[in-house]
């Protein structure tokens, strides 16, 4: 039934506001919910003589609100919340639901004031932008924290709704996030605040939808269920996974785990159900770097670069491997351990990482070295004197082989950085003294690597290997100061 056109409505107990409709809205519309942004026109007059003090058509520009979040006076939130869209009603309102006993501007204190509202239309959800174009509603709420970054692959069911009907649908569709020929950028803005399994409802200005989709209202709805997106995370410098799946919980594997997944080299290789240890090196050491920061269930593509690869050989190029890491055997966190068990890991650390080397596993080599280090690093002191000398030699040896390693990949400042380590503890050793000289010398250090490999000759007179090496930086000595005796005699001459 709609209400008679002449007769004012009282909206609260004390009728400090009323509403008189001068034109019926749409019924089917129902009412603006409280938190929606409402569009209006209106014209504001003192009830006491009629003048006008305000009016957004004289402006010819439509004012927009926060129904229900007190961003104007008590009188508007009470008065539109009842309107339905295209309705014109006259709301008085009197002081206490107005500007009160103060007034404001052209309006005297303890003014009843009349104004004369049009509904033009609202949109239920956040104004993402704060200007008013584009708006997002949360119709069911997705799980987890992450929301897809710009750049990224996602998959959205997605529709165009127009007078609360389809009349455009894509499922699973796929498209980059950023702004293209396949996506509207008011999508993209949305997409990137929504979580896995959400669905929303997202209201943009013709302007933020572009070309992508044949309509042509000023504004376009989209129905928006985010199905899935290609997280992009950097390993390690050279080594990247693309997540398809997150997994479940926080758990990782670590080294020693025992780990069963889903392997298929890329582009076409078969699918393989393999089991083995991280440790193991069965797969390249890019892929099980990336596999100690995967979860259970978790599904990556691993793309190791060339200089990331085992073999060194540059014709190999990109290494590309889809892997669902199935499941794990935990690996206990270095303070879960006993003091027995963290000089036990170490040992078959520092042993495993001997294999490696000497298989050309230099990199996992590496790795173990370094986790040795830590575990020796790491909790309290040993039960006894003699386990206690025992893991301060293992983390002495495991240093110094570890530059050994960091030396193979040519990374020199971290190998010159552990071989001090060494030296600060042990003055005499001759294998830190010839590997830190050997670091210098590839950074063009000769003069300290000089240094270095002299007093390794005073204590290994006969050691062969620290004599060719000092022979080597001797000579580069000599032709650095051939060079700038050219140039300082040129310099002269001219």
């Amino acid at each position: 039934m709609i209400p008679n056109v002449e007769d004012p409505v009282p909206l609260t107990d004390d009728s400090g506001v009323t509403k008189k409709i001068l034109r019926p809205g749409e019924i089917s519309s129902g009412c603006p919910p409280a938190g929606s942004t409402v569009i209006v026109h209106y014209v504001g007059t003192l009830a006491s003589d009629g003048s006008e003090f305000d009016s957004s058509r004289s402006r010819n520009e439509p004012f927009r609100f926060k129904l229900g979040k007190g961003s104007v006076i008590k009188g508007w939130d009470i008065g539109v919340a009842t309107m339905k869209k295209g309705e014109l009603a006259l709301l008085t309102c009197h002081p206490d639901y107005a500007y009160g006993k103060e007034g404001s501007g052209k309006i005297p204190p303890d003014s009843i004031l009349n104004f004369e509202v049009e509904l033009l239309n609202w949109i239920d959800g956040d104004d993402v932008l704060g200007d008013g174009r584009l708006f997002k509603k949360i119709v069911k709420e997705g799980k987890g924290y992450k929301s897809p970054k710009e750049g990224e692959t996602v998959v959205l069911d997605l529709e165009v709704i127009r007078n609360n009907e389809v009349v455009i649908e894509k499922k699973e569709f796929e498209a980059a996030l950023k702004e293209d020929d396949k996506l509207p950028n008011g999508v993209v803005q949305c997409v990137k605040k929504m979580k896995l399994g959400e669905i929303s409802l997202i209201t943009c200005a013709k302007e933020l939808a572009g070309s992508h989709f044949a309509v042509e209202d000023e504004r376009i709805t989209f129905r928006v269920k985010l199905l899935s997106w290609t997280e992009e995370v950097e390993v390690s410098e050279g080594i990247r996974k693309l997540i398809h799946a997150p997994g479940e919980g926080y758990s990782t594997p670590g080294l020693t785990s025992l780990v069963k997944i889903t392997y298929q080299l890329l582009p076409e290789g078969p699918h393989e159900e393999l089991e083995f240890t991280l440790i193991s090196g069965t797969v390249e050491y890019g892929v099980t770097e990336a596999l100690e920061g995967m979860k259970k269930g978790e599904k990556a593509t691993i793309i190791v670069q060339p200089p990331q690869r085992d073999a060194s050989d540059p014709a190999l190029g990109e290494l590309r491997v889809l892997v669902c890491l199935n499941d794990f055997e935990k690996e206990k966190d270095s303070w879960e351990l006993s003091r027995e068990e963290k000089l036990s890991r170490a040992q078959e650390l520092k042993a495993k990482a001997g294999d490696l080397f000497n298989t050309g596993k230099i990199r996992l080599a590496a790795r173990c070295y370094e986790k040795c280090v830590s575990l020796a690093d790491g909790g309290s002191s040993m039960d006894n004197d003699a386990q206690e000398g025992e893991m301060k030699q293992l983390k002495l040896l495991c240093t110094s082989n570890l530059s050994l390693c960091q030396l193979k990949l040519k990374l020199y400042k971290k190998a010159i950085e552990n071989c001090t380590k060494v030296l600060e503890k042990d003055s005499n050793n001759v294998k830190a003294l010839f590997r830190r000289a050997q670091a210098l010398s590839e950074l063009s250090e000769e003069l300290e690597a000089k240094q270095d490999l002299e007093r390794a000759k005073e204590l290994e007179p006969d050691n062969r290997a620290v004599a060719m090496e000092l022979r080597k930086v001797l000579k580069k000595i000599k032709i650095q100061d051939e060079r700038e005796k050219e140039i300082f005699s040129n310099l002269f001459r001219s």
